[in-house]
């Protein structure tokens, strides 16, 4: 086989993991590299079947499909398709939504596999904003006096056991934002204030 140069540091990275995974797969132990099976994943094109190989334990008889993991196949949807649902997700119901990514996108769903997804999605963004000590160093850097705003409004929510309550969606601002140019106070509507120069939004139901 010739040997792969890689072009820059993402080739070189990807080179390396890839070379990686090859090395664990032949000094596996008792396991074999079987025919291939279909998977059906969710892109944000379109649903596209693939094909891939299979490695199986001969000893426990389970198998699993290592490249998947390094390709970034190892969910049924893709980033990019997760990202588009939770857009939609965020301008409309999880109803509107399922029928929007069908007509533009030709994703079809149904708003409760939609409702699933965001759940996930938003518990999965959560988790890196908490643990992310960039976005803190972001805000901390940023100029401007800090305003916080906060609301909420009551929404009907389905339980899984199909039983319906109301829940109250609360939503909190944090911003940071320089002043602007002193107003009357009959101008509160019509002044116009300088961009946030940083912003958080967060939002959860109790």
């Amino acid at each position: 086989m010739n040997a792969i140069t890689p072009r820059n540091d993402t080739e070189a990275l990807l080179l390396e993991k890839f070379q990686a995974l090859l090395a664990d797969l032949y000094t596996a132990g008792d396991t074999e590299v079987r025919k291939t099976r279909t998977k059906t994943l969710t892109t944000s094109n379109n649903h596209i079947t693939i094909s891939r190989r299979h490695r199986r334990c001969n000893s426990c008889r389970n198998y699993s499909f290592p490249v998947e993991s390094l390709l970034g196949l190892d969910k049924d949807y893709t980033r990019g398709a997760r990202r588009l649902i939770g857009f939609a997700v965020g301008k409309s119901s999880y109803e509107l939504a399922a029928f929007q990514l069908k007509e533009f996108g030709c994703i079809t769903l149904s708003h409760q596999t939609v409702s699933n997804l965001v759940a996930s999605l938003s518990d999965e963004v959560a988790s890196k904003l908490n643990n992310n000590a960039a976005v803190r160093k972001e805000f901390q850097k940023a100029k401007g006096d800090t305003e916080f705003t906060a609301d909420g409004a009551f929404v009907p929510i389905r339980n899984e056991d199909k039983t319906h309550c109301w829940m109250e969606c609360k939503g909190a601002d944090f911003t940071k934002r320089e002043r602007g140019k002193s107003a009357m106070p009959n101008e509160w509507d019509t002044r116009v204030l300088p961009k946030p120069s940083v912003n958080r939004a967060i939002a959860t139901l109790v």
